[in-house]
């Protein structure tokens, strides 16, 4: 049997149908029901339980072993003895308490059992200390705790106490955090000069053990601090580059991908001119606009339309036009924003405003994007930064740009932090970026390169998919998604043999985050709530239907959308006839044979005799040549409450052959790179009957749907 196969897929489900093509018939469908991968109440991961265990569990095994360093310490110098080390816990009725005995350190000569006691303590409460100050208060709990830290900090200046142990004690601060109060948390460093001051105190009193030499010894091993992870580890978790074989990815924060994300959004701008014809951006053009996007954190239309200097009647074709609102208004919206490159700028910026002016250049800044995105240690990243870098293997590591950054430089960088990286190396991008330059499409750019986007496809091809690589898809949600559609997908086909094509839906909230997804939510609901009461009116003016079909709803909805009014002659439509076969119709407002989308944003409620008249043509192909029915037409659009793609598509001049094609492929293919990598990763590994030099994966624009 030849037959296609169409994915529906969600974040907790996923549909199915089975078209066969030989009798040209729904042969077989169905849906299979998952769990989303997150806690359905704050969307944080299901691994976050065990994640913070083994973390926890790793501090403990940290913390046991520094305090078993600082047994050995004492023991080999002899400040207590086996047997005299063991005694130590439990405490006796003659021990103070051991905050009191690190007060009394400042004051007095401690015994050998009382110094001991503040050793083991100090070593297991070592206070507040991050090794990214960029992540410093973070999050509510790491504020509430920064807070706090800066509160005793700043109480020990003010009111010069002499330890941190005299400021709890006088203070009367809880010597332990409790319930989310987090009011006795100290600053690490002020911790170690009590540490300091007792050895200082004891020292000068006679304390056999109370040398500089035991005190740096001490301070070395109780200050030790493992980094988030280890500078190897992370590079090893670099994914690579998707063009170059064995090339690791550049970071978003770098400045070739910054210019390659602006050229492929600036390629894909185009401009409707005064006699409504559609050009690109000359390379004059491109290149003032460029300039903006590195000098500013982000920039909107109407900022490149001011670079521009475009005539007040010029649009920009991927934006709705209120005629009613200014072009500033209808501009606000964001073209893009390079905020990871700005902040490196102002870092720059601020360490420069005392001293004398120095030339960054663009490797300067993908040197600098580059150490803030793969080291996540402050130490990693200055000494990455100053040429000193040396990995656990011992070998010697430069930067990018070969030089040494000065400290008040890296001082402010280190207040910033980036996580992500493209898909694509320094060696792909510095290849495909001169034609970029010149106005090339990604995919023309690849193959002017030297590229062969076509040779993965190449690939043996395999009955069933393979499993699904999590190193490609890194959000949860996504990947169990995923693998639950690669399960559905291999149960049919062991069914049914191999299909001619596959057709995949993703939905919008793939890939988003929770409070995105939760948003996408509550607009489904409402929604629902509208058909709901489209049912009930139905119902209530057509009690002898027993059933209530969708296309009815949206009939119901539409006339309810446009006050009862046929959208092209304005003529009453009557709700008594409107289900009537052959008196009202659902019109595409841009024919769906030239522009594919089947969006209730493309779709009008027409007397069935304005339908026909119309025939295949948008509204002003039809009767814009009238100017004065046309103004009337764009007045009544105005009046509607719809939303602004509606009344775009009412209002459209240029839809004509020139962009009909672009229309049509925004409108069927989803762009978004999860459904791009399912994509790829089908055509790269599955076989389908039909001629292999064919495309046999669709992927549908969930749009089309709504």
């Amino acid at each position: 049997m030849k037959y296609d196969i169409g994915l529906d897929i969600g974040v907790t489900s996923v549909g199915w149908a089975v078209i066969n093509l030989d009798k040209k018939r729904l042969e077989d469908w169905g849906v299979r029901l998952f769990e989303v991968a997150e806690h359905p109440k704050d969307g944080s991961s299901l691994a976050a339980p065990r994640r913070e265990a083994r973390s926890v569990s790793r501090r403990l095994r940290r913390r046991r072993h520094r305090v078993d360093r600082i047994h050995n310490l004492m023991l080999e110098k002899n400040l207590l003895i086996k047997e005299e080390l063991d005694e130590l816990s439990p405490l006796t009725s003659e021990d103070l308490d051991v905050w009191e005995v690190r007060k009394q350190g400042t004051e007095r000569l401690l015994t050998n059992r009382e110094f001991a006691r503040m050793l083991i303590h100090c070593a297991k409460h070592r206070g507040y200390r991050s090794n990214r100050k960029s992540e410093e208060g973070s999050d509510e709990e790491g504020r509430a705790v920064l807070s706090a830290v800066k509160e005793n900090h700043n109480l020990m200046i003010e009111k010069g106490y002499r330890s941190i142990s005299h400021m709890l004690i006088e203070e009367n601060k809880p010597l332990r955090n409790k319930g989310g109060d987090y009011s006795g948390v100290l600053l690490r460093s002020d911790i170690q000069k009590e540490i300091e001051a007792i050895f200082d105190k004891q020292q000068e009193l006679g304390h056999p053990f109370a040398t500089e030499k035991h005190k740096e010894h001490y301070i070395t091993t109780w200050g030790s601090q493992r980094p988030f992870a280890s500078k190897d580890d992370i590079f090893s978790k670099i994914g690579t580059c998707s063009l170059e074989k064995g090339e690791k990815r550049a970071p978003k924060a770098s400045y070739r991908f910054q210019r390659f994300r602006s050229l492929d959004k600036l390629n894909r701008l185009r401009i409707i001119t005064l006699d409504k014809n559609i050009r690109e951006l000359t390379k004059e053009e491109r290149e003032q606009v460029l300039k903006q996007f590195f000098a500013k954190k982000e920039v909107k239309y109407k900022d490149i339309r001011k670079t521009l200097k475009l005539d007040d009647q010029e649009r920009f074709n991927e934006l709705y036009y209120d005629e009613k609102e200014t072009n500033a208004k209808n501009e606000s919206k964001t073209f893009v924003s390079l905020e990871d490159q700005y902040k490196i700028s102002k870092a720059i910026e601020k360490s420069l405003v005392k001293k004398a002016p120095t030339t960054f250049t663009s490797l300067d800044y993908d040197t600098l994007g580059y150490a803030l995105t793969v080291y996540k240690d402050d130490k990693d990243i200055r000494d990455y930064l100053k040429n000193e870098f040396i990995t656990g293997k011992g070998k010697p590591v430069q930067n990018l740009t070969q030089r040494s950054y000065d400290d008040d430089l890296i001082d402010a960088l280190l207040k910033e932090s980036f996580n992500t990286f493209s898909h694509l190396s320094f060696k792909a991008l510095d290849k495909i970026l001169p034609f970029m330059e010149k106005g090339q499409s990604y995919t023309d750019a690849c193959q002017s390169a030297g590229y062969n986007l076509q040779a993965r496809k190449d690939l043996p091809k395999q009955r069933l998919l393979p499993v699904i690589p999590e190193d490609e898809i890194r959000n949860p949600v996504v990947l169990r998604a995923l693998t639950q559609s690669r399960k559905v997908l291999n149960s049919i086909i062991k069914k049914y043999g191999s299909p001619e094509n596959l057709y995949i839906e993703l939905a919008r909230e793939m890939g988003r985050p929770y409070r995105e997804r939760k948003q996408l939510e509550k607009d489904y609901n409402k929604n629902r709530s509208i058909n709901d009461k489209a049912k009930d009116k139905i119902s209530e003016f057509y009690p002898e239907r027993s059933k209530v079909r969708g296309h009815d709803v949206l009939k119901m909805k539409l006339w309810e959308e446009q006050n009862g009014e046929c959208a092209y002659s304005r003529k009453p439509v009557s709700l008594d006839r409107l289900l009537e076969d052959g008196y009202a119709q659902v019109d595409h407002i841009l024919p769906y044979s030239r522009s594919f989308d089947d969006s209730n944003t493309n779709k009008v409620l027409v007397l069935s005799k304005e339908n026909q008249n119309k025939q295949n043509k948008t509204p002003y192909e039809w009767f814009g040549h009238d100017e004065k029915q046309w103004s009337q037409f764009v007045s009544y659009v105005d009046s509607l409450k719809v939303n602004k793609r509606k009344k775009k598509n009412l209002k459209n001049q240029t839809f004509d052959g020139r962009n009909e094609e672009e229309f049509r492929e925004r409108h069927l293919n989803d762009t978004r790179y999860i459904t791009r990598f399912l994509k790829n990763y089908i055509e790269s590994h599955l076989h389908f009957t039909g001629n292999p030099k064919e495309q046999h994966v669709y992927p549908v624009n969930g749009l089309i749907l709504l």
